[in-house]
């Protein structure tokens, strides 16, 4: 099967729904992130990208193989795993990372991640990190993990603004890079070695629009991967940081001001959506409530969805303002995995299950060549849907199902009802035609275009009117008429650099 479909970023997952671990969905995945490097873009080199990336859960036995190189005395059933970019005084770095991860997790080894330099781009080559792996015990819980994490954030932060914490837990690992995509397993000399097992894997090829091609920024992330752009970011941000002072989770209970500050102005969109998502999911919110609170459909438009339904998503618009833009993301907590599409549907999201019990979903069909005979089933998310597969119970779980059991275990419906009031009975005003119209549409700056464009527009279809992105208005001061301070402000929208 071969279809084709071209937009910006190319995003996916594959998982066994059984849950089998295998070196074949590595392979798989790695095989579809290198069919989607059209959608990425190249540095003048020929081989630097805007990034490509691959996560998957650990295989354990590999890394305790690995760490026993190291210190033959290392035990542990299962690890937990961090990969680090770190650039600067990387000695004093590592001892940080050294001392911090023995303060949690006891015994722990620090593993250079073996590279091959010449299978990326100069321009990468330049700009590139060292790449370093701790190999700990996993005798903590997520919990724990994900606390230190956010410390050892903040301390390498401190020793160079550059360093970053590419992943850390005790379920997935990842391997991202300013590669492009059919580089990426010659470049990371692990991803060849057929001891890599796992049930599911992301991956993403990045097409870099708000910011420049950094190692740091490249997907995915540490739950998610995101193709898309998130055009309410900025009050997102400003959102997260007005709540933060209020924020609570018994799980986590006074620890909480330990991960905070949440986001950050200086980072990528996808990077504080992840954030956010990541909390959610690590204070016990399931992956897919968590996605669809974050990214909702536009349930109020739709006559499919039940009265329970509607009234989830009524109850959580209080709690999280909606993260929006044109977007496709594939998300995991390491044992669910899952896929999203924004309410407009404006990215391309979908998906082949087979007669093996493998799930491919992500931004094109004809990404792992899947012989026809084979084909379970097919399809693709409409606006704003979400599939669910779970590798531990071995099941799919598609939009209707899954807003339907989250309806039915929140039950806000009666809240909602006891508490939303909306307005009623208000009479309809007939406006008074004004022999002062003119001057006041004069004193208030509106032109002829204005009245015939936008507000005839607004007053017969109830909506604001929806315009190109091109605009060859020039800018206020060099208007030759008087205008309105309000011309200034612009809403912002995705760039590609």
């Amino acid at each position: 099967m071969e279809f084709g479909f071209k937009d910006s970023c190319g995003v996916g997952f594959i998982a066994n729904i059984k849950g089998k671990k295998s070196y074949s969905i590595i392979d798989n995945a790695l095989r579809a992130v290198s069919n989607l490097t059209h959608r990425g873009a190249t540095l003048a080199d020929g081989r630097t990208g805007d990034g490509s990336g691959i996560l998957f859960q650990i295989p354990h036995e590999f890394f305790i193989k690995e760490a026993k190189k190291i210190d033959e005395s290392f035990n542990a059933e299962k690890v937990t795993v961090g990969t680090f970019f770190l650039k600067g005084e990387v000695d004093e770095a590592l001892k940080v990372i050294e001392s911090e991860t023995k303060l949690v997790l006891g015994n722990c080894v620090i593993r250079e991640v073996p590279i091959d330099k010449n299978e990326c781009g100069e321009i990468a080559r330049k700009s590139m990190p060292e790449i370093f792996q701790v190999i700990a015990p996993a005798n903590k819980s997520s919990i724990e993990i994900y606390i230190l994490r956010r410390k050892l954030e903040k301390l390498l932060k401190e020793i160079s603004y550059e360093n970053y914490v590419v992943s850390f837990s005790d379920r997935l690992v990842a391997y991202k890079g300013m590669l492009l995509a059919p580089d990426l397993r010659r470049f990371y000399l692990d991803l060849q070695n057929e001891e890599l097992k796992s049930s599911l894997a992301i991956f993403h090829q990045r097409y870099s629009t708000n910011t420049n091609p950094e190692w740091r920024l490249a997907q995915p992330l540490r739950l998610i991967a995101h193709n898309g752009e998130i055009n309410t970011i900025t009050a997102n941000r400003n959102f997260i940081k007005t709540i933060e002072p209020i924020i609570d989770s018994p799980v986590l209970g006074e620890r909480i001001k330990e991960v905070l500050p949440l986001v950050e102005f200086d980072e990528s969109d996808s990077a504080s959506l992840d954030k956010v998502f990541e909390l959610m999911v690590i204070c016990g919110i399931e992956p897919a409530v968590a996605i669809n609170v974050l990214v909702p459909p536009a349930y109020e438009l739709l006559d499919n969805l039940t009265d329970e339904v509607k009234a989830f998503f009524q109850y959580s618009a209080f709690l999280m303002k909606p993260w929006d833009g044109p977007a496709a993301i594939a998300f995991t907590d390491g044992r669910v995995i899952g896929g999203k599409l924004d309410r407009n549907g404006l990215r391309p999201a979908r998906y082949v299950i087979t007669e093996d019990g493998e799930i491919i979903f992500g931004s094109e069909v004809g990404m792992v060549d899947v012989p026809e005979e084979k084909v379970k089933e097919f399809g693709r998310l409409k606006p704003g849907e979400t599939i669910v597969v779970d590798t531990e119970a071995g099941t799919v779980e598609k939009n209707d199902e899954i807003l339907n059991k989250i309806a039915s275990k929140f039950d806000v419906e009666r809240e909602v009802r006891r508490k939303l009031f909306k307005l009623k009975g208000t009479e309809k005003v007939e406006p008074e035609p004004s022999e002062k119209l003119n001057k006041e549409l004069v004193k208030f700056c509106f032109s002829k275009e204005d009245l015939e464009e936008v507000v005839e527009y607004m007053a017969e279809m109830g909506k604001e009117p929806v315009f190109s992105m091109g605009d060859d208005t020039p800018i206020p001061n060099l208007l030759d008429k008087p205008y309105l301070l309000f011309r200034h402000f612009k809403q912002k929208f995705a760039q590609v650099t």
